[in-house]
């Protein structure tokens, strides 16, 4: 357990490769004896699975994230919040090995869960939509980009995400990406500057 914590600590300093190595170690042979000691495990294996991505270990990625969606539909089979989890890190496991095709059947799949859930997790949904936005932009698809962005913004503002949220920056940002492909610079610039302008103001308010 202390290894698993120190790894999670470590990744959050953006220290993949110390943070993997000490995940690696504290997952080894661990076996869950219950849903929530499988559930904590899974979210474990999600973020070993997302420094292996960031090393650009992508095969290894998905085999853990395999593992997690393993767990997760032996204790919690049918809880959709969970199935939700298992999509978005399958995406991610997929969109890291360069199978962008399987990555966007995978987060179609946590859009449409978010939609059937009361209260989901506002961060992977938002994550998701601002990733899966970027991805159909960089593959040319400018319209379809637009269209699922303006959904996650939709969805951040159901849920009550200030304005000046910082997990707002990165769909204003996908926002103005899509925009400017489809050759609308003004309304591109505004989408960057407000982005810009959200950073600003988290990175003054961390830093008061």
């Amino acid at each position: 357990p202390v290894q698993r914590m120190l790894g999670r600590l470590y990744l959050s300093l953006g220290e993949s490769q110390i943070g993997a190595s000490l995940l690696e170690q504290g997952l080894r042979g661990v076996t869950p004896s219950g849903r929530g000691d499988a559930l904590a495990l899974a979210a474990d294996l999600d973020d070993y699975s997302s420094a292996l991505g960031s090393l650009e270990r992508g095969k290894e990625s998905l085999v853990v994230a395999q593992r997690a969606a393993g767990l997760r539909n032996r204790f919690a089979p049918g809880d959709p919040v969970q199935q939700l989890y298992i999509h978005d890190q399958l995406g991610f496991a997929h969109y890291r090995s360069g199978d962008n095709k399987t990555a966007e059947q995978e987060w179609v799949q946590v859009l449409a869960l978010a939609d059937r859930i009361k209260d989901p997790p506002r961060d992977v949904v938002i994550n998701t939509s601002q990733t899966l936005s970027a991805m159909l932009s960089f593959d040319g698809e400018y319209k379809r980009a637009l269209e699922i962005v303006d959904k996650g913004i939709a969805f951040a503002d159901r849920s009550g995400v200030s304005a000046d949220s910082p997990l707002r920056i990165n769909l204003l940002r996908a926002r103005g990406d899509a925009l400017l492909k489809l050759g609308d610079a003004r309304a591109a610039e505004a989408e960057i500057r407000r982005a810009i302008a959200v950073q600003q103001k988290t990175t003054g308010d961390r830093g008061s």
